[in-house]
């Protein structure tokens, strides 16, 4: 087994333990995905996260939308308002969390939305790399904004169609021991190359 992939994966369960002895937090969002082959522009939003009951709040910073979402409330489903633009026949909307219309922006529903169930996907995607693979995995130290951050790369070959992304690079706080940005890659086409899928960051925890 590879060893730095030992370590993200050491360090991540880590970082899971650390935020489920959390109640909840606020921070600066960001994200930019691809969606139907189409890379989006990029997002930032003021969040707030709750962990029990599971809840988010999000207020974008274009002053576009407001959302919420409450475990146990609203029938579970999230709640949209739209705050700018043409006026809407209506100005709020009640949506289940994965209809087409909730997740025409995202590659993930708001139930798993948040710090926790980033670093949870991530090591999802890490402990089922295929042990037999050539995979290349690395650990480094970087300095960004005046945070120091351990920043960990795990590529897959090109040929490994069991593996969900072609690359995958995480930033962790040292001192908050916390997840702060992902960013995925997966392959173009011809398997010759790799292209931007998703990129998530949290600033201002």
């Amino acid at each position: 087994v590879h060893p730095q992939l030992v370590e993200c994966c050491r360090d991540l369960d880590r970082v899971i333990r650390r935020l489920r002895d959390v109640d909840g937090y606020t921070a600066r969002w960001f994200r930019q995905v691809r969606i139907d082959g189409t890379l989006r522009d990029s997002e930032e939003a003021f969040i707030k996260v709750r962990h029990h009951p599971f809840s988010v709040y999000m207020n974008w910073v274009d002053g576009s939308w407001q959302v919420w979402y409450v475990e146990g409330r609203h029938d579970n489903k999230l709640v949209a308002r739209k705050n700018r633009g043409l006026r809407p026949l209506r100005r709020i909307w009640r949506i289940h969390p994965e209809s087409a219309l909730a997740m025409k922006d995202s590659r993930y529903p708001i139930t798993q939305f948040g710090l926790l169930k980033l670093a949870e996907r991530l090591q999802t995607i890490l402990k089922s790399q295929p042990l037999d693979k050539p995979i290349r995995a690395q650990v480094c130290s970087v300095e960004d904004a005046g945070r120091l951050l351990r920043r960990y790369v795990v590529e897959s070959p090109p040929t490994d169609e069991q593996s969900q992304y072609a690359r995958t690079e995480f930033d962790l706080d040292e001192e908050t021991c916390t997840v702060v940005q992902i960013v995925n890659y997966g392959w173009t086409g011809n398997g010759e190359g790799i292209e931007l899928l998703e990129h998530y960051r949290y600033d201002d925890i």
